[in-house]
């Protein structure tokens, strides 16, 4: 048993991977709206069109006029941040979907 042990601990990681590069999600909606369709729903629960008129009822209201030094991310990204929210609890979100 102690053998077997010591080398499962020894030969855990056979090969080490390279790092998975990361990036935001955010500038990829883009081009999953043109070319992926299903990923951009998986992400954000709703379809390209139902975005865009939610985007429209909400664009003009006051709450995204920002008058202090810190600018606030565009109206678009941030519905799309809320909405991906909205559509993951906790762990339900996969490792690509966050990364």
């Amino acid at each position: 048993y102690c053998e077997l042990i010591r080398e499962i601990e020894g030969t855990r990681v056979l090969s080490p991977a390279p790092p998975v590069p990361k990036m935001s999600q955010l500038p990829l909606l883009d081009h999953f709206r043109e070319y992926s369709v299903d990923r951009w729903r998986r992400k954000l629960r709703v379809e390209p069109d139902t975005f865009d008129v939610l985007l429209g009822l909400i664009e003009g209201d006051t709450v995204f006029q920002n008058n202090s030094h810190t600018p606030q991310l565009p109206v678009e990204m941030q519905l799309a941040v809320f909405l991906f929210r909205a559509g993951h609890y906790g762990n339900a979100a996969s490792p690509e979907d966050t990364a």
